[in-house]
């Protein structure tokens, strides 16, 4: 089908709205875990925005890319990168995260006990309208 000038193709129409992925895990004392990963939904990109969490000891954290790049050039503790609710860590820019796509995790308790996490993906869900 051809366009005669100036017409415009339609736009795809989008809604947004918050949200928050959730990850939780129990770690053994001292162990690494190195193949972890955070779903996202199938029916929404994702934006992330900031991260928040709890933990019952220290550990250290790194974070992998959809598009499979490191976040950090080394794992990180968790004090340095891990937010609270009331203050979140942004992440800046925006890290897209693709419907249907993870965020892998490499975790390392460094805090000689049993230890239990969980980290949220704060941002935003962009789902299509269809209209």
């Amino acid at each position: 089908m051809f366009r005669t000038l100036g017409e415009v193709s339609p736009q795809p129409q989008y809604y947004d709205e918050p949200g928050i992925a959730t990850f939780d895990k129990v770690l053994a004392a001292g162990t690494e875990y190195g193949d972890l990963a955070q779903n996202f939904d199938k029916d929404a990109d994702f934006y992330w925005t900031a991260l928040s969490g709890t933990q019952t000891g220290a550990y250290q954290v790194q974070f992998i890319l959809p598009d499979g790049r490191n976040l950090s050039t080394s794992m990180i503790n968790n004090a340095n990168v891990i937010g609270t609710g009331q203050f979140p860590v942004p992440i800046w820019p925006t890290v897209l995260v693709p419907a249907g796509s993870k965020i892998g995790l490499r975790l390392k308790d460094t805090s000689g006990a049993q230890n239990t996490v969980q980290i949220c993906f704060v941002g935003m869900r962009r789902y299509r309208s269809g209209r």
